[in-house]
This record gives structure tokens, sequence and C-alpha cells, in this order.
């Protein structure tokens, strides 16, 4: 794999592979009783969305300094500001 993101979906999981010249890692997504309504392909975009949410819900100022750090920002879709 080179750099960057690869998304690799199998039956009822899905793995995310992320690499750039000084780290990587791997997001693993599978079945939970929160993910089912979207299948496959979707259940990880699924996940990442209603993370996002949850996390930016709890309105901690630790988890925003963090994300900030890192240079992560959510909007989620009901913002209806740029592409849906």
């Amino acid at each position: 794999m080179g750099k960057g993101i690869s998304i690799k979906n199998n039956s009822g999981s899905t793995r995310i592979n992320l690499r750039c010249n000084h780290s990587k890692g791997i997001l693993y997504f599978v079945n939970t009783e929160f993910n089912w309504v979207c299948k496959d392909e979707g259940m990880y975009s699924h996940s990442l969305i209603g993370f996002f949410n949850d996390i930016s819900n709890l309105d901690e100022k630790k988890i925003s300094s963090l994300m900030q750090k890192w240079g992560i920002y959510f909007r989620d879709g009901d913002s209806r500001d740029g592409d849906s």
C-alpha cells in the first residue's frame, strides 16, 4: 500500500488502512446494533458519522482541543453547508 487511505470491505466488516511517511494505522469497523442500517460499503461511513456526532455532542474541552491539535473538524450533514 502506498501513502494515503485504502478501504477493504469484507462481509460484515471494513478495514481502513492509513499511511503517511511518518506513521501508519488501521481502523476496523464491524456491524453493531447502531450501524446495521447501512450494509457493507456504507457501514463504516455510518459509524464514523455517528462516532463524530457523539463526540461532538459531548461538549468536552479535552476532546475539542485534541481534535484541533490534529486539525480534525466535523460538521454533520444537517448543516447543509457544502456537499452532502
